[in-house]
């Protein structure tokens, strides 16, 4: 954010999540695997299928434990061997393209920044990610071609709606120099208090129930969900 911000690209700047991502991701290494056979659902006809037929699963779909990095190594080899983003050092989920430096500046065309210079950015989170460029027609040109490689479900011109949401946090843009981000919603929509078993008879260090521990895990995680991202001031809390 801080770096659109200071770019002044705000204007540029969308926001998206792909559809049905990991049915996108690479084939399954069947010399690795090996073949994975499913039966289809019980009451469910699908075109061309006879019942009692099995159904070989060619790509890591979700649910497998090698469907993240297939999809990851699809969308990121998409982005560096055809886009030319490059990984930043200090994350790899963090995408920079950069004007080529092997155009001399005499020979740069109009629409175009200088050579080396960053052109656009892009960061990812699974399968929602952001992206922002200089808003001219080459770097405008990569979004395109983004959209037309992959199918996204939600996607929005940050600037026009001045609101988006992020993997959890509110995004406002409030000037072409000042964004806000903050996860009213998150917490609100997802934290709460804790339900406990009350009875006369229970001491004070009775144990948790096993609903009572996964509960209180997923909202440890909550926790730091958000210290993390907005309120680093609770965070001694957690």
């Amino acid at each position: 954010l801080q770096f659109v911000v200071n770019l002044g690209w705000t204007k540029y700047w969308r926001s998206g999540d792909i559809e049905a991502a990991f049915l996108q991701g690479k084939k399954r290494d069947v010399e690795k695997y090996g073949r994975l056979f499913l039966k289809p659902l019980k009451n469910t006809t699908l075109e061309g299928v006879c019942a009692g037929s099995l159904l070989e699963v060619v790509l890591s779909v979700y649910g497998l434990p090698d469907a993240p990095r297939a999809w990851w190594e699809n969308l990121t080899g998409f982005l560096t061997d055809v886009l030319e983003f490059v990984h930043s050092r200090m994350d790899q989920a963090f995408l920079i393209w950069y004007y080529p430096e092997s155009e001399k500046q005499s020979t740069v065309r109009p629409g175009t920044g200088a050579p080396g210079s960053v052109g656009a950015v892009l960061v990812i989170h699974v399968d929602d990610l952001m992206i922002a460029t200089d808003g001219t027609p080459r770097t405008e040109v990569l979004v395109d071609q983004l959209r037309e490689r992959f199918p996204f479900g939600q996607w929005t011109e940050v600037w026009q709606t001045k609101k988006t949401v992020y993997t959890g946090r509110t995004i406002e843009v409030v000037t072409e120099s000042e964004v806000t981000l903050c996860q009213s919603d998150y917490i609100h929509g997802r934290m709460s208090q804790l339900p406990a078993r009350k009875s006369k008879n229970r001491a004070k260090d009775d144990p948790c129930t096993q609903y009572e521990q996964e509960d209180f895990q997923s909202s440890v995680g909550d926790l730091h969900w958000v210290t993390s991202q907005s309120r680093p001031d609770h965070a001694l809390d957690t």
